[in-house]
């Protein structure tokens, strides 16, 4: 045992040094890991702004693409073109309100909606029958919410979506669509 504690005491004796040198470059560092931390905290905040922003704008992408889904398929079942409208609107949280009635977007436009109907290879001429098909187009635009990205080349980001079904059932009425079928 005498040894054991002999070694130990000329272990240490030998270490101290190292271990108040240890210490002091220990004490010296604070003020570099605080300098280090100051310094790279701007692109590491910068970095989370950007991913939170794009995530933001695949929520709104998905939501856009879901709305105009739903509505082409309120066109395929017999809606009317308002009730496609009004379908898309409340489908996308209100995102493709007050959205223009024309693609693509003009200078002051966030979002345009668009439905056509398309006549198919049916015996009738007239577009929006049973056997036709909708076509719903809306482009909605993405500004980033931060404010610090502002100054990029892709502050703003289009975000499209297009679906299109055949229509199952024609209208209510030949007057809903200003048919006339009498002549």
């Amino acid at each position: 045992m005498a040894t054991l504690n002999h070694l130990r005491h000329r272990f240490a004796a030998r270490t101290a040094p190292l271990a108040r040198a240890g210490r002091r470059v220990h004490r010296d560092q604070r003020g570099q890991d605080v300098l280090e931390f100051a310094m790279l905290m701007p692109f590491v905040l910068f970095f989370i702004f950007v991913i939170v922003d794009f995530g933001v704008a695949l929520g709104e992408s998905h939501q856009i693409n879901h709305a105009v889904r739903e509505a082409a398929r309120a066109g395929a079942v017999g809606g009317e073109e308002g009730d496609i409208r009004n379908t898309a609107i409340a489908q996308s949280q209100s995102l493709l309100s007050g959205a223009a009635n024309a693609c693509p977007l003009g200078a002051g436009d966030d979002a345009c909606l668009e439905v056509t109907w398309n006549d198919g290879p049916d015996a009738n001429s007239s577009a929006g029958e049973a056997g036709d098909a909708v076509t719903v187009r809306a482009i909605y635009r993405h500004r980033l919410i931060n404010p610090f990205l502002a100054w990029l080349p892709f502050a703003e980001i289009e975000l499209g979506a297009c679906a299109d079904s055949r229509v199952e059932v024609g209208p209510s009425s030949p007057a809903d669509r200003g048919w006339d079928c009498s002549s």
